[in-house]
């Protein structure tokens, strides 16, 4: 109203005003919502001022017996003051004076000025241990104030440090284990060393053997005796070297998971009678007894891989004759158990009374290139191949293998191989029985042979049995023969040639008569040669060097020709 009595009205926007009040509501319902969502977290809370240095009590948990402080919850306190009585009461001392820091009014205005949030961990005392806890400030926005919040942790740092535990228990293990696998490497490294040089003296020493004798044989030709003598050492000679070859063969083959295990029918009689009459002669000559003490087995008809049976038994019957005394012993157990009508564990146990093995030698017993006793190699030559050899090929069967030693006293190897049982009545002893006598006289046989020294031994020893041999020199021209001749009544196949391979051969020839008899003979000597000759259609895998009367034998088997001499 003025002077004159006149009413004066002014109108103004506040919209601004009310926006901004509105916002200041909003804020300061979420700072409230941010303090009681703190307060409602952590144990124990509190709001400083920054800005006054003071500090007001939210929460105090009931169990926290800082009871002058729980008396006065509302009041004001002296931050830095509260906060120091607080951690000379309940702080760990190795934890105060860095808390203390931390704590600072100066440190938390500065962290404040750089970040919303600031935290770290201490050990707190309470219930008559000390604790971990962690303190938690947050910025309240535009008032100056933060919040405080302090909690027990105990669960997380345990949980992290049994994490931790178990990463330094698994780092340790894992160290551990690149260690062991480093040393083993380098025993490996170290015995493969040794092995090179082993093997230039075993392989030179019958090499020797052979080209001495036959010089000597030059030298005596008219002396018959010297000259059977000379032969004979000559075959002696010739056999160290292939069972030396065999042995770095078979290593490679399974050392490159290439070895290749047979499923065929097979009888254990047979297979266990090929092996004794094998070592028979060398523990012969020895004057070593070889003792049957359990060999009783109700299913002997099975289905396995009967040629690595073959060679794990003889390999560990072979060492037990190697480093037996003279005179000694062999004992040997053959048996059957946890048999299900269907499946059958077969345990051979080879129980010997030679010279034994340390227990620091036992460890490393199936480690490739390792031999205990290389200073006495004169007397026991070998590869140190030979129980490795068995240990993968008892892994690769599915089996077991343990050895039990004593120095001076002897060694007990035990295998254990699951073989399924044969429900087939077929006589196998009679598909598998040694035939002495028998002819390949009068026979017709194509002899298919790259190598000229090769073809002249085979061709020599077929015709001094009185057969009739055609020659080809590669596959293609055995198939272009066997077109053309009439009468052939067997084919020998050699599997690596030029132009034609024998595999290829073989199936070209199957294209133009199914029945033909072919025979492998090849210097492919393991059994998955045997099982990609037999898968191109050959009938049969000889391996060479040929033993001439398994030759016959096998001629006569698939010609069914069996004449008497």
């Amino acid at each position: 109203m003025n002077e004159e009595g006149g009413l004066v009205v002014a109108f103004q926007n506040i919209d601004s005003i009310i926006e901004e009040h509105l916002k200041q509501e909003k804020d300061m319902q979420e700072q409230l919502a941010l303090v009681h969502t703190l307060s409602s977290n952590f144990r124990n809370t509190y709001i400083a001022d920054l800005n006054k240095g003071t500090a007001r009590i939210i929460r105090l948990d009931s169990d926290y017996d800082f009871k002058e402080l729980i008396a006065q919850k509302d009041k004001e306190y002296n931050f830095e003051e509260m906060t120091h009585t607080w951690i000379e009461q309940r702080v760990h001392p190795e934890d105060k004076e860095q808390l203390e820091k931390a704590l600072s009014l100066k440190n938390v205005r500065e962290m404040m000025s750089k970040q919303d949030t600031y935290e770290g961990n201490y050990r707190s005392f309470e219930k008559g241990k000390y604790h971990y806890y962690q303190f938690v400030i947050k910025k309240i926005e535009g008032a100056g104030k933060v919040l405080c919040g302090f909690q027990n942790i105990d669960s997380i740092v345990e949980e992290h440090l049994a994490q931790e535990k178990e990463r330094r228990e698994l780092e340790e293990a894992y160290q551990k284990q690149l260690i062991k696998e480093k040393e083993k490497a380098d025993r490996a490294n170290s015995s493969k060393t040794e092995f090179l040089l082993r093997m230039s003296h075993d392989i030179r020493t019958p090499m020797n053997g052979i080209m001495g004798m036959l010089d000597i044989a030059d030298q005596c030709a008219d002396d018959l005796e010297k000259q059977s003598d000379c032969r004979m050492k000559i075959r002696e000679a010739s056999k160290i070297l292939l069972d030396l070859i065999n042995d770095v063969l078979d290593m490679s083959k399974l050392e490159s998971g290439e070895i290749a295990l047979e499923h065929i029918p097979f009888d254990l009689v047979s297979v266990t009678t090929e092996v004794y009459n094998a070592i028979k002669e060398q523990a012969e000559d020895r004057d070593i007894t070889i003792i049957q003490e359990d060999c009783n087995v109700q299913n002997t008809r099975l289905i396995g891989s009967p040629v690595h049976l073959k060679r794990l038994m003889m390999n560990i019957i072979g060492n037990a004759i190697k480093y037996n005394k003279e005179h000694g012993k062999i004992y040997i157990t053959c048996r059957e158990y946890n048999s299900n009508g269907n499946q059958i564990d077969l345990e051979f146990k080879c129980r010997d009374t030679g010279i034994g093995m340390s227990p620091e030698f036992l460890e490393h017993v199936f480690e490739p290139f390792t031999q205990e006793n290389t200073s006495s190699r004169t007397k026991f030559a070998g590869t140190g191949l030979g129980m490795s050899i068995v240990k993968r090929i008892v892994d690769k069967m599915g089996g077991t293998i343990t050895v039990e030693s004593v120095k001076g006293q002897g060694s007990t190897f035990d295998v254990i191989i699951p073989f399924e049982v044969d429900s087939c009545q077929a006589d196998l002893n009679k598909v598998n029985e040694t035939v002495n006598d028998v002819s390949i006289e009068g026979l017709k046989i194509l002899l298919v042979e790259d190598n000229d020294l090769n073809m002249e031994i085979g061709q020599f020893l077929l015709e001094e049995k009185g057969a009739e041999v055609i020659s080809a020199w590669n596959g293609k021209e055995a198939v272009e023969l066997y077109q053309k001749e009439k009468g052939i009544d067997v084919i020998l196949m050699d599997v690596m040639m030029p132009i034609m391979d024998g595999y290829e051969a073989t199936k070209r020839i199957r294209l133009l008569d199914q029945e033909i008899p072919i025979i492998a003979m090849t210097a492919n000597a393991f059994a998955e040669d045997r099982i990609a000759a037999l898968n191109a259609g050959m009938n049969e895998h000889i391996s060479k060097p040929l033993d001439i009367q398994r030759v016959i034998q096998t001629i006569a088997k698939l010609t069914e020709k069996k004449e008497s001499k």
